[in-house]
């Protein structure tokens, strides 16, 4: 059965002690970043950032999700999981994996003004900060 939410919930993420893809003689390494969330019932992204350049401390802006649009499979919101991906976008090739965390919408409630690891083959990877996670019900 389809378990849809109401409401929206509001998120600011900004990155922090991201990987640097994008290899420079002239300047200091750095990437393009972005992510993508996605629920375990979504094909496609539910949610993808602007990319900001040359840079491994993105503040991303604050963002909308519509949870009348999830299929989270949970009766309680605060369960539905999300999967966030960081990506370095490149204009001509392939944009390159930076990092992956899952967590829940209760979770990212309850760490508010905490840092979540990313990981990336395992890896430490940066950290995404959630500098407001509020849910509009």
């Amino acid at each position: 059965t389809l378990t849809v939410m109401p409401g929206k919930l509001t998120l600011l993420v900004h990155g922090r002690g991201l990987l640097a893809m994008d290899k420079n003689m002239l300047v200091a390494d750095s990437s393009d970043p972005f992510f993508q969330i996605h629920t375990d019932f979504s094909a496609e992204p539910i949610y993808k950032s602007d990319y900001l350049n040359a840079t491994l401390i993105p503040e991303w802006a604050e963002f909308q999700l519509d949870l009348a649009k999830l299929d989270s499979g949970c009766k309680d919101i605060r369960e539905t999981k999300l999967n966030f991906t960081v990506w370095d976008h490149d204009m001509i090739t392939y944009n390159d994996h930076m990092g992956d965390l899952s967590t829940t919408i209760g979770d990212l409630l309850d760490k508010v003004g905490q840092q979540l690891e990313l990981k990336c083959k395992g890896k430490p990877a940066g950290h995404l900060h959630i500098l407001k996670a509020k849910l509009d019900e």
